[in-house]
Order: structure tokens, then C-alpha cells, then sequence
């Protein structure tokens, strides 16, 4: 008697999402040095490397050659996965291309 698998190799299922992933990782520390962060105090504690939406859109829209509305899906891919993340309005995972932070 044999016994079949439906899928032999599971880490195979995964594979190419984390081929995306990892070009995810490498255009967030590329623009970790590109793009101009301060800190901002937030109630009581200081949060590190804070960047405005505008900021954001503008760093991708001049590395990746891109208009401003992929710019601005590919930021709101970003929030989405969890790279990057809103202060305020932090309910709603949307890239906005203003200078909210």
C-alpha cells in the first residue's frame, strides 16, 4: 500500500513569497539610509526614525523610476506586510502622500 501526498514538498508552497520578501527586506534597509528620519514624541515615549508619507512616496518614486500612484501602492504594500506603519491613524494600513506621519 502507498500512501501519496497531495504535496510532497510543502517549503516548496512557499518559496516564491518569500522571494518577494526578501526584495521587500532589501528596498526597506536601502531606504532606512535614503530617506531623512527624526524622532517624534508620541505621549510619553520617543519613537525613532519617523518619516512623513510625502517622504516615502518621493524616496520610492526616485529609486524605482515609478510614477507617483505605484509609488504610493507599493508603500501601502509595505504597510500591508508590516515593514512600515502609520502613527497616526494607525487603524487604517493605507500609505498616504502627505505629511502625516
Amino acid at each position: 500500500m502507498t500512501i501519496r501526498r497531495a504535496r510532497p514538498d510543502r517549503v516548496q508552497h512557499f518559496r516564491p513569497r518569500m522571494h518577494c520578501l526578501n526584495k521587500l527586506e532589501a528596498v526597506v534597509v536601502e531606504m532606512q539610509s535614503g530617506v531623512k528620519g527624526s524622532e517624534q514624541k508620541l505621549n510619553v515615549t520617543t519613537i525613532p526614525h519617523v518619516i512623513t508619507g510625502k517622504d516615502i512616496i518621493a524616496w520610492i518614486t526616485n529609486k524605482m523610476k515609478t510614477t507617483t500612484e505605484e509609488s504610493e501602492a507599493f508603500g501601502t504594500m509595505l504597510v500591508a506586510y508590516g515593514y512600515i506603519y502609520p502613527l497616526q491613524n494607525h487603524r487604517k494600513l493605507v500609505m498616504c502622500n502627505d505629511s502625516s506621519l
